[in-house]
Order: C-alpha cells, then structure tokens, then sequence
C-alpha cells in the first residue's frame, strides 16, 4: 500500500474531524471507479465510470482501509467510502499472465492463496491482500489451470472440474511471476467478503 499525497495528509492534520462521506463512490468488478449520484444510490446503481485520468490516479494513491475492513479513498480531510462490487483489488495481467498489477498499479509479488467462487471468479491473497481477478482476464487464468499433480488438461476436463461440485475441485494455477503453483480452494462468492474481512457496503455508524 502506497502512501497518501503529502497535500491529503497536510489536509488531514488541518481539518481532522469532517465528516466522512458514504454511497458516492464505487469499485466495480472491472476495477473501475464510479461516481454515485443521487439517483445511482437511490436505484441501487453502480453508478458512472470515473474516466478523467488525473482524477482516478488522484483516487487510487489515496485509496485505503480503515480498522473495520471497509475502504475508502481520502479526498483531502474526507473519506469517502466505497462500495465494492467485487474484492477491494482487482487484478490485471500483462498479455503473457507473467506479471500482475491492482487496478491502482500495486505490483503482485506473493501470492499466498487462490480461490475459484461458485460463480467462476479467482481471488487472490496477495502482498497487497486479498483481490478479485478482472473477468477480462479469467481467460488468462485459466490458461495457467493444471491437474491436482501439475499435469495438462485438455479444455472439457478443465471446464468440468471447474463446474464441478466444491469437493471434487483438484486444480492448480501456475503462477508465472513467483514461479510456483498453489492448489485452488473452492469458495461461495457470496460469502467472500466474511471470509477475508472486508465490507463491501460501508455505511454510516448510527
């Protein structure tokens, strides 16, 4: 995790107690940053791709959790809190699957754990914590898919394990930047976010 700018961290010490701020941001599954307005919170929306490149760099060095597990981004004195669509990171890879980035540009250089959900999506725990894998790139991912003992798959083998019943998962990604292979362990998407400690929907304390 980066440090915050110097400007939001001078902001901090100069205004501590504003009032944090909850519902107008969002991360989705792609790692893209939204802006919720009034009538996105209201529908229950994802709200509008933030695309101004200067704005997002802004958010993505200032972007962090508190003691709970939920995340925010630190505009100035103000958290603005995030609701996830997905995992707090969300990863890319180059064309290769040889290295890994968060969508805020953190390089993934250990990974821990790897999961398939019911729903198809690979989680990582990771240096940086626990991120979802851009389903732009879950192709790539399963490129890198083996047998329980390292041995190829042909692709209607690896689509029915992969479809297969959480006991009967014997799977193994090879992970190319750290040069090693981890088994992976079956997980229900829903209940990703108890299961790593994070809040995907922040509100405000009573």
């Amino acid at each position: 995790m980066r440090a915050m700018d110097d400007i939001v961290l001078r902001a901090m010490a100069k205004w501590p107690n504003v009032p944090a701020c909850y519902g107008w941001l969002a991360l989705d599954r792609r790692g893209r940053w939204r802006m919720r307005d009034e009538h996105a919170q209201q529908h229950g929306l994802l709200g509008d791709v933030i695309r101004n490149a200067t704005l997002k760099q802004f958010i993505d060095r200032n972007y962090t959790h508190d003691e709970h597990g939920a995340w925010y981004f630190q505009n100035g004195p103000q958290r603005v809190y995030v609701n996830l669509e997905a995992a707090p990171y969300v990863l890319f890879s180059d064309t290769h699957g040889t290295s890994w980035r968060t969508h805020t540009g953190l390089e993934i250089t250990r990974v821990d754990a790897v999961h398939l959900d019911d729903e198809g999506g690979f989680w990582w725990q990771t240096n940086v914590g626990i991120a979802s894998v851009c389903d732009r790139d879950l192709a790539m991912c399963a490129t890198h898919l083996r047998g329980g003992n390292g041995e190829p798959l042909e692709e209607d083998e690896l689509l029915d394990r992969m479809t297969s019943a959480p006991h009967s998962l014997a799977l193994k990604l090879e992970l190319l930047q750290t040069n090693h292979s981890l088994r992976l362990q079956p997980i229900v998407a829903a209940h990703t976010a108890t299961r790593f400690g994070f809040v995907k929907r922040p509100v405000a304390p009573a």
